[in-house]
């Protein structure tokens, strides 16, 4: 699923979610008028939960016993 931002001439900016194969839409769909894609900048990837750090698959050195 995508995200994708759209221009009314009438209604203004407006998002909608859309398949990723889906074609672009041409006609607004609360209007019916003329709109424009928008090119959107995805926002960053942030990683939540333990995995995602180098230092986590690192063996761990073995306490000595004494």
């Amino acid at each position: 699923m995508a995200l994708r931002e759209y221009k009314c001439e009438q209604c203004g900016v407006f998002e909608v979610i859309e398949k990723t194969d889906q074609e672009a839409l041409t006609i607004c769909p609360t209007c019916g008028g003329a709109i424009e894609k928008l090119l959107s900048v995805p926002g960053c990837i942030i990683f939540h939960g333990t995995g995602f750090y180098e230092t986590d698959y690192k063996n761990k050195p073995k306490k000595e016993e004494s």
